[in-house]
């Protein structure tokens, strides 16, 4: 589904991603584990289409990826869910989801999207006319996340979801993501809490310093002694 090599991001001179590469498996979740800095949303941001990156090739769904812009990576079926959920906060929740298959041109089809984000996000459907900016953080992440389904993607950027939210909605999340996963939905996930990423995900990376440290299978990254200090607050 994905292969990003040697990839480099630089904000200025300054070197915010160096030489990351990784895979994404069809169907298969990975996550992106790191200190806050360590690079993640950046790599997030260059895969999008939101930031150039400057050096290293990335291969979508078997074709080499060039320097597009997020629309086009939109096209070829890449959706980003952006750190802080950066719903409209003036437009219904509706409207929010049609935001999100702006480019379908199919009325029928996103009816029909919509309707299937309802099941996904029963809370939506309740809230369906309500102003988003009036939501609760759990509700608006659960939308952000439902505008990404609406454009049927292929793969799913998830950046930081629980973050800023309370344990109990964190565990909504969580339990929305592992109903994605066996969904078949293929998902790069970005997250700060790294224990519950690792127990949701297939696979896992390290990011320190804009590289990455360690790779491997979620499960045996989770069970490492250097893991389990370093992010897992385990002595």
């Amino acid at each position: 589904m994905l292969q990003v090599s040697n990839l480099c991001v630089h904000y200025d001179r300054l070197a915010v991603v160096r030489d990351l590469s990784f895979s994404v498996d069809d169907g298969e979740v990975v996550t992106l584990i790191g200190a806050n800095g360590a690079g993640k949303t950046t790599t997030l941001r260059a895969l999008s289409g939101l930031k150039r990156r400057t050096s290293g090739s990335i291969t979508f769904q078997g074709q080499a990826i060039g320097f597009p812009r997020a629309h086009t990576m939109a096209r070829l079926g890449m959706a980003h869910i952006p750190e802080g959920r950066r719903v409209f906060p003036e437009m219904s929740v509706l409207e929010n989801l049609e935001m999100g298959a702006y480019r379908q041109r199919s009325s029928k089809l996103v009816h029909e999207t919509v309707e299937e984000v309802f099941v996904w996000f029963p809370r939506l459907k309740e809230r369906r006319d309500q102003t988003a900016g009036t939501m609760s953080g759990g509700e608006q992440q659960m939308l952000a996340i439902g505008r990404a389904m609406m454009s049927r993607p292929n793969l799913l950027l998830m950046d930081e979801p629980s973050l800023g939210l309370a344990p109990t909605v964190c565990a909504e999340i969580a339990r929305i993501i592992i109903a994605l996963k066996k969904s078949g939905r293929t998902i790069v996930l970005v997250e700060q809490n790294a224990r519950m990423a690792l127990n949701i995900a297939d696979r896992a990376y390290v990011i320190e310093r804009g590289e990455v440290s360690m790779e491997g299978p979620a499960a045996e990254l989770a069970a490492d002694p250097r893991v389990k200090r370093a992010y897992l607050g385990v002595a």
